[in-house]
Order: structure tokens, then sequence, then C-alpha cells
């Protein structure tokens, strides 16, 4: 979770060529498919409401989570494509010190 929100510009060695071939990258893989996948996100709402009033649930609430969900929903993908790109790149700051529980050290009680 830490990966998705960390700032990129935080890293001042951070490749804006780099950067801008992932984004353009991911945004050419979504832009063909994009129609599609709010047409599915819209099919889930749809199941969502379709249950909703049969159990005579007002379904009002979900005005809000279906309009931005159907209209970026898409784009998430995006915005993971290229932070997972970005990190495998090693642009983003890295830890110099050891892993959190990774063992190895030499604190043990007798």
């Amino acid at each position: 979770m830490q990966l998705l929100t960390r700032n990129p510009y935080s890293n001042p060695h951070l490749d804006t060529r780099a950067f801008v071939a992932s984004l353009r990258q991911a945004t050419l893989l979504l832009v063909p498919v994009c129609p599609f996948v709010s047409v599915i996100i819209s099919f889930f709402f749809f199941i969502a409401i379709s249950l909703l009033e049969f159990v005579s649930i007002d379904p009002q609430f979900l005005n809000w989570p279906i309009y931005y969900g159907t209209i970026y929903g898409p784009f998430s993908f995006v915005y993971i494509r290229v932070k997972q790109s970005m990190a495998g790149k090693a642009l983003l700051p890295q830890s110099g010190g050891h892993v959190l529980g990774g063992g190895g050290g030499g604190g043990g009680g007798g």
C-alpha cells in the first residue's frame, strides 16, 4: 500500500523519460478496452442495485460510487501500472537499512 501512496516527485533522481514512457504504455493498453471495462463495472453495479431493490433497500447511496467507479475506475489501471513499472526501475526512494523483521540480528536472550 505504501508503494501506491508515494509521491513520484519525492525522488530527485526520477527519470522523466522513463515515467512518461510508462505512462504512455499503460494508457495505450487501456484505450482500446476502456469502454468494455466501464461496461463491466456498470454491470456489477447493476447486480448490486438489483439485489438491494429485491430486499427493499433504497440503492440511492450507490449513486456516487457508480458515477466515480464507471467514469474514473478504468483509469486506476493506468495509475497502478505506472507505479509498478516505476518501482521495478528502482527510481523510488529506497531505505539503506535492513528489512524490519528480516532476522539476522544478534539480539536474542539467554
